[in-house]
């Protein structure tokens, strides 16, 4: 039974009343609860007016079910509106069931065919020979009767001493017409007049003597005769007020009003942004005529914005700011807040690592990326670990901190395009696996991800990263802890001091280092400190750490030498003294003890075999299992 029989018949059982025709809007049944119909429209009033006509008619269009579900799909295409309609075009059929038609008009909403638009309704109704009344031309005044029209306004306004250019008159008269037709404007337009961007800007005390001219006058300008504006158009009217602004590297746009180099003022946008309502709102009333597919494309063409980066223009506009006070030293105050496990260390590594974060956001390439992260360390809580970096930066909005910072994560993944600073918060929670992927993480130019209605792309990296934690071992591996710099708070930081510090002109100060050309790398001997330190300090024990402690003997003589084969033996005897408890892995011994002072790889002949790969500076402590 097809869809048609089956509403014939569920509609056989209505009595006689539900089942008649209901022709008019008073008796055509409703759904339960109609949203607000849209507002009016020019093609909403002419479905309407067929609807009516239609109403008029003993038929109805929907003949067959195909047709009927077509037209719901058309009139979904008013939105809530076309649902009155459609109940209203179906009641009048015996089959007519208001909850199946309720339930065909939803679907119809949710379906969004596109290729069923309102023209099919049309269509449908001229086939069934329903059309709109003709329209009544309107009559346009004479060009005479425009000029007399504008002569009289401008000898009224000569009179009291006013010249006023013909160009801003008609621009004028245009704005009052179209106020005239717009009931909300109960001024006349007199405030679009005289807006900054209005026609009448410059002469504001004529602007109630215009309005009052072209109200009373009928051979006044009644359509918008300008000439449609070019993008060029467009763009002299626009700069007058706004500067765009693109950053290629974050895909986004920024506008700003003119006049103010302050990078606060800017403001993104894009092209479902209500700015470009209001934008189009100030080229009406600046008189020139466009739309709003023209404003996106004189507005989003190379032609009228500038390329930035949003992240060092607000770096730039730090520099600029601080050149302007004393040169203070904001440094060294900000270090003098602080007491860590090796101060005359931390100074050099704090002040190279913020030159690196500046170099970061300036410089997309592997030889000024910051691979180092900060990391503060102290088991005391409240002592300011974490403050310390959240308050770093002179803005909130380039600084973010997740629980839980996961790469696998293309929100966090874009944190690293867009911020200038990530923190890790308590570093001991990541596994080792998440911190060989941090690790491999600070050596990233380029992030590949894809933003929200936007295809997957490569973002240049512009954070650096730093951490803190309540754990002292919280490396998981010596191999690749370079990447880390901790230090140890043994103080809880003087937070007075701290705020007093301006961050503002702390980062102007880092930048204008950056430019002149302060060094941020660190040398050969500042990098075996941090990873003696490291090791010593902050490297969690392994398994193969006891193994060495409790088997080996480090001399770092080279006559001391011990094959890798005697070694591998006498770690498996560890594992069955220490019956299989821990994971002991050959290789990681290896590379642990080649890592000490005076151990080096060596092949050397015993008892006249063949050379036999092993270590020099190594002596097993025979007997101690």
């Amino acid at each position: 039974m097809g869809k048609l029989a089956k509403i014939q018949a569920a509609t056989a059982a209505l009595t006689p009343q539900q089942a008649s025709p209901a022709p008019t809007l008073a008796t055509a049944p409703r759904s339960a609860a109609p949203s607000a119909p849209a507002p009016a429209t020019d093609v909403l009033d002419d479905v309407q007016q067929l609807v009516v006509a239609a109403e008029a008619t003993p038929h109805r269009i929907a003949v067959a079910y195909p047709d009927w579900l077509k037209m719901a799909l058309a009139l979904a295409t008013q939105g809530e509106a076309g649902r009155d309609l459609f109940h209203r075009m179906s009641s009048g059929y015996p089959t007519y069931d208001p909850a199946e038609a309720d339930k065909k008009f939803t679907n119809a909403l949710k379906t969004k065919n596109g290729s069923v638009t309102i023209a099919s309704f049309f269509k449908l109704c001229k086939d069934a020979g329903i059309t709109l009344p003709a329209k009544p031309k309107r009559g346009r005044p004479s060009k005479k009767g425009r000029q007399e029209g504008f002569k009289a306004l401008q000898e009224t306004l000569a009179a009291k001493g006013h010249n006023v250019p013909t160009e801003a008159l008609e621009n004028a008269a245009v704005v009052v017409m179209q106020a005239k037709k717009d009931p909300s404007r109960k001024d006349g337009g007199l405030s679009n007049l005289t807006h900054p961007s209005g026609p009448l800007a410059q002469y504001p005390e004529v602007a109630r003597t215009v309005v009052d001219h072209v109200q009373g006058n009928s051979n006044m300008v009644i359509q918008d005769d300008r000439r449609t504006a070019t993008q060029d158009d467009i763009r002299d009217a626009l700069s007058m007020d706004w500067n765009f602004y693109h950053d290629p590297g974050k895909r986004t746009y920024y506008y700003r009003p003119v006049g103010s180099d302050d990078p606060k003022d800017l403001k993104e946008f894009d092209e479902r942004s209500t700015f470009l309502n209001r934008l189009l709102s100030d080229l009406e009333r600046g008189g020139t005529k466009t739309d709003k597919r023209k404003l996106i494309e004189a507005v989003f063409n190379p032609h009228c914005y500038t390329e930035i980066n949003y992240l060092t223009t607000h770096l730039d506009y730090l520099e600029s700011q601080y050149k302007k006070e004393d040169g203070e030293d904001h440094i060294a105050a900000l270090l003098k807040c602080i007491k860590t496990d090796n101060d005359p260390l931390f100074a050099v590594a704090f002040k190279k690592w913020l030159l690196n974060t500046v170099a970061q956001a300036y410089c997309n390439s592997s030889t000024c990326r910051n691979e180092n992260a900060l990391i503060l360390v102290s088991p005391q809580q409240g002592i300011g670990k974490t403050f310390f970096f959240q308050n770093l930066l002179w803005d909130d909005q380039f600084f973010a901190a997740p629980p839980n910072f996961d790469f696998a994560n293309k929100e966090h993944l874009l944190m690293m395009s867009e911020n200038l600073l990530i923190c890790f918060d308590e570093m001991g929670q990541y596994r080792k696996a998440e911190m060989d992927v941090m690790k491999a993480s600070l050596s990233q130019s380029v992030i590949k991800a894809d933003k929200k209605f936007q295809n997957t792309a490569q973002y240049p990296r512009t954070a650096s990263f730093c951490g803190s934690t309540n754990t002292d071992e919280f490396l998981k591996d010596a191999t690749g802890s370079r990447r880390f710099l901790p230090f140890t708070m043994l103080e809880p930081l003087n937070f007075a001091a701290y705020d007093a510090v301006v961050k503002a002109q702390l980062w102007g100060q880092v930048v204008a280092e950056y430019k002149t050309g302060a060094d941020y790398r660190f040398t050969d001997e500042e990098k075996t400190n941090f990873n003696a330190r490291n090791d010593e300090q902050f490297t969690a024990d392994t398994p193969e750490d006891a193994f060495i402690a409790e088997c080996l003997r480090i001399t770092g003589n080279a006559q001391h030498f011990v094959t890798t084969v005697e070694i591998s033996l006498e770690l498996d005897k560890y594992k069955d003294h220490r019956k299989g408890q821990g994971f002991y892995r050959m290789e990681e011994v290896r590379k642990k003890l080649l890592q000490m002072p005076g151990v080096k790889r060596d092949k050397r002949r015993i008892a006249g075999a063949k050379p036999l790969n092993g270590l020099a500076g190594v002596q097993l402590k025979w007997g101690m299992m």
